[in-house]
């Protein structure tokens, strides 16, 4: 079982989608250092200030800042693409999950979505 699980990760990691995604990955990470940190800390700053909401008066500025910073980062369009790629692989990877799970039994509830994260 163990042996067909790492030919079933090698041939996932061949994959085109797979290959583009880590690429994706790499040119994000290093194209965008700036925004995704920016992004990182205006998203701790709010998930703090949303625990003590009722003591904050700047949690709309907060809220506003986190807001921006997501919007610069996600509309770049490396990042748009990741994330359709993204979805694209957690599809593949939902529709063969549930296709073992047919060959296996069909008591299990089907569609059922995985993440991977």
């Amino acid at each position: 079982m163990k042996e067909l699980a790492i030919e079933y990760v090698s041939k996932l990691q061949n994959e085109p989608i797979f290959k583009e995604l880590l690429a994706l990955k790499n040119t994000i990470d290093e194209k965008y250092k700036k925004e995704i940190i920016r992004f990182k800390l205006s998203e701790a700053q709010y998930s703090e200030a949303r625990k003590y909401e009722s003591y904050r008066d700047d949690l709309i500025k907060i809220k506003d800042k986190f807001i921006q910073a997501k919007t610069e980062l996600y509309s770049r369009p490396e990042v748009k693409r990741y994330f359709e790629l993204e979805r694209d692989l957690q599809n593949i990877l939902t529709s063969d999950f549930n296709e073992i799970k047919n060959y296996i039994s069909n008591k299990f509830t089907m569609n059922k979505i995985i993440s991977i994260k």
